[in-house]
This record gives C-alpha cells, sequence and structure tokens, in this order.
C-alpha cells in the first residue's frame, strides 16, 4: 500500500488481525511514483473522497489497468468506465472481483491516451493559451479603437 492517510494506522492494524501482515506492504509516500506503478499488475483507487485524482491519471499513463471507487472525479477521468472499472464505494466484494478481471489491451491503450491527449501538461497549456487569446481577442472591438 502506497501513501499515507487517517486509515493507515487502522489498516495495519487489521492485517495482522487477518494474520496477512506479512503479505502487505506499506510503503508511505513514494518519491519515485513512475518507477512504483512500473512494478504494479494492477492499480486500485479506493478513497471515498477525491477531486480530480492525478494518482489514477498517473497509474493510467504507465499503462496499468485502473480500478476505481466511484468519484466524481473518477467517472471523469474514465469516461464512465471505458478506460478502467469503476466500483461503487465502500464495496469490498466488488472492489475484489474487479481486482481480479483480466484488463483488455485497448482498454489500457485508451486510457494511455486519454492522459496524453487531455490531461498532459503541454496540452493544458496549449488550451489555455488558445482561451486567453480568445479572450484577449473577442474583448477588442475594432471598430470603436484608434489605429
Amino acid at each position: 500500500m502506497a501513501g499515507t492517510g487517517p486509515e493507515e494506522e487502522s489498516l495495519k492494524r487489521l492485517a495482522v488481525e487477518l494474520g496477512i501482515s506479512e503479505h502487505v506492504k506499506f510503503l508511505g509516500q513514494i518519491a519515485e511514483r513512475a518507477l512504483f506503478y512500473r512494478t504494479l499488475d494492477r492499480f486500485a483507487l479506493t478513497s471515498l473522497h477525491e477531486g480530480l485524482p492525478i494518482v489514477l491519471l498517473e497509474a493510467m499513463a504507465s499503462g496499468i489497468p485502473v480500478i476505481s471507487t466511484d468519484l466524481e472525479g473518477s467517472r471523469y477521468v474514465l469516461e464512465e468506465g471505458i478506460h478502467g472499472i469503476i466500483v461503487p464505494s465502500n464495496h469490498v466484494s466488488a472492489m475484489a472481483e474487479a481486482f481480479l478481471k483480466v484488463p483488455f489491451q485497448h482498454q489500457i491503450m485508451t486510457a494511455r491516451t486519454r492522459v496524453e491527449a487531455d490531461f498532459s501538461a503541454i496540452n493544458a497549456a496549449e488550451k489555455v493559451t488558445r482561451l486567453y487569446e480568445k479572450l484577449f481577442f473577442d474583448s477588442l472591438d475594432v471598430s470603436t479603437k484608434p489605429i
């Protein structure tokens, strides 16, 4: 498990109670996330509250299958399940079932393409530039400005 949060200690205790602590690694914050994603077979976002889940975008860009709880931001990023699996929040058996599904290569590739096309820093900068240019030129009323 990567990251930290308010449930970390209770998850560690649960792993001990279930007798699986030797199989669960708590890694804390990961500095080299790109390298970390390459070690995964699947990525699961189990959050109950997120805005735009950047961690989901990072996993998608890494080319690994993604599963997410049903969050507004995840539905947007995954385009209602086209680019990954969305499961109901707080539904452990649905998450486990999704984790066991074999991902389709097409789904993984479209996820990566989606991130590159819609969320890359270059594309974001180009969109902001186009927006500013439009706002600037639309605000000019050349008929009333001196030449």
